[in-house]
């Protein structure tokens, strides 16, 4: 079946803030995707803050090296401003574009919006669609747009991986299954033919011949042997001119005879067997009392030697 998975889209990544300096204060980096142009973040520290707002009054005049960027701030160190560049840097604020020159970062793109997650009975509309395409592609609903192999179409892309996930594991279990059928198939034309042959001709065939789950019955406790020669003493005319054909295996003629040889040549044997050796075991003899254990007499003494 055509693949109908769809790529999912990217979300971009916000760029890592770094932490704020001892200068700044204790107030929060944020890092929120903003435009400088526009407005200028209230939660960073107060050199950085300046340093945004003196690149945005100076953008009709192009860029500023450090050195502008201390002088148009006043009273604050080297330090703190390369500090606070490099922050507002590693935060995309701004941009480097020559050694020493910056400039304020271009306004980030809009992030798109993000499609409503689907609901359950959405996605068992489509997989329910989905399901009869496999079977009849004729059947795919002219509201659901375009058919899943046809590029573009509106099947939501987690509904389009999970249908092929199911695809992909579905098929090993149709051959296992297929496989196995066929396993039954053959071995019950194996063993209709093997009945057929006991009967030497005396058959009539139809449905109760087709169907051999009778005696697959009786070969759950029976020989297959012993089943052979019940169904030939009672339908083969070489053995008794008078017998009647098979004419299905569920017979109670059929059946009745493969019990009756099972029990007197399988079971009474057995039965006999078991109890003759119940009855040949030793036995104590009645009244009979333990014998005594054996006491050891210590050697007589010597005589003493005086």
């Amino acid at each position: 079946m055509t693949d109908v998975a769809a790529e999912l889209p990217i979300d971009p990544v916000a760029p890592d803030i770094a932490a704020p300096s001892d200068e700044e204060s204790a107030e929060a980096e944020t890092g929120a995707s903003f435009d400088p142009r526009v407005s200028t973040p209230e939660s960073i520290g107060p050199v950085r803050r300046a340093i945004l707002e003196h690149l945005l009054d100076t953008a009709e005049s192009g860029e500023q090296t450090v050195a502008q960027i201390i002088a148009g701030l006043g009273n604050v160190s080297r330090g703190s401003v390369e500090s606070a560049v490099l922050r507002n840097l590693r935060a995309g604020l701004i941009e480097r574009v020559a050694p020493g020159t910056y400039r304020l970062a271009p306004p980030p793109k809009p992030k798109p919006p993000e499609p409503p997650p689907p609901t359950p009975v959405d996605d068992q509309l489509w997989f329910e669609a989905l399901e009869r395409w496999a079977i009849d592609p004729s059947s795919w609903p002219e509201e659901l747009g375009p058919r899943p192999d046809q590029r573009p179409n509106r099947i939501p892309p987690d509904v389009a991986i999970r249908f092929n996930d199911r695809v992909r594991k579905r098929e090993p279990r149709r051959r296992d299954a297929e496989a196995a059928a066929a396993k039954r198939v053959a071995d019950d034309a194996q063993l209709r033919a093997k009945l057929a042959e006991a009967c030497h001709g005396n058959i009539v065939m139809g449905a109760g011949i087709e169907d051999v789950r009778a005696v697959q019955a009786a070969l759950e406790l029976v020989s297959l042997e012993r089943v052979l020669q019940a169904v030939r003493s009672v339908t083969d005319r070489r053995i008794f001119p008078k017998n009647e054909p098979a004419r299905a295996w569920s017979e109670p003629r059929l059946l009745k005879k493969i019990a009756e040889d099972f029990c007197r040549f399988d079971v009474v044997p057995r039965l006999v067997e078991n109890w003759k050796a119940a009855g040949t075991a030793p036995q104590k003899p009645a009244g009979a009392s333990e014998p005594s254990p054996a006491v050891e007499v210590p050697p007589e003494s010597a005589p003493a030697v005086w």
